[in-house]
């Protein structure tokens, strides 16, 4: 990574560039090429547990990250892949101070059930969906 993880959170196009893996937040596969998700969130969500980024930080970058993303399938693959690697994250237990961000009353969940609901007819999500429900089958996202 060329970037430092945690400026990200506090500069609004970083935070768009972090969670869509562009520029220098691009996580290279080595065997694929493309962006890996889970690893570039969990370097960026162990900043919560060396307290470097709070909580509230974060949850405020990605409401933001999802307030960017339009309508489209690229921007639809970007919010699920990182709905999967938070999920990833939370199994793996690679983050102790956090829980479901996705539970009804957070205050990222206004925003993210939008877009749900905006794009989950639109673009194939059935994938990780499916996915989610089966690894993960308490994880607040189910509940919208």
């Amino acid at each position: 990574m060329c970037k430092d993880y945690v400026s990200c959170f506090f500069e609004e196009g970083e935070i768009i560039s972090f969670f869509k893996g562009e520029g220098g937040y691009f996580y290279r596969d080595p065997n694929w090429g493309e962006h890996l998700y889970y690893p570039s969130l969990r370097i960026a969500l162990r900043e919560i547990n060396g307290d470097t980024v709070t909580s509230t930080d974060f949850i405020n970058a990605f409401d933001l990250f999802v307030r960017s993303l339009g309508d489209n399938e690229a921007d639809s693959e970007h919010f699920w892949q990182n709905i999967y690697a938070f999920y990833l994250c939370l199994k793996n237990k690679d983050i102790d101070t956090i829980s479901d961000f996705f539970e009804p009353g957070y205050p990222c969940i206004t925003d993210v059930s939008n877009y749900f609901n905006r794009v989950k007819n639109k673009y194939d999500s059935t994938f990780y969906l499916d996915e989610i429900k089966k690894k993960f089958p308490t994880a607040g996202i189910l509940k919208l």
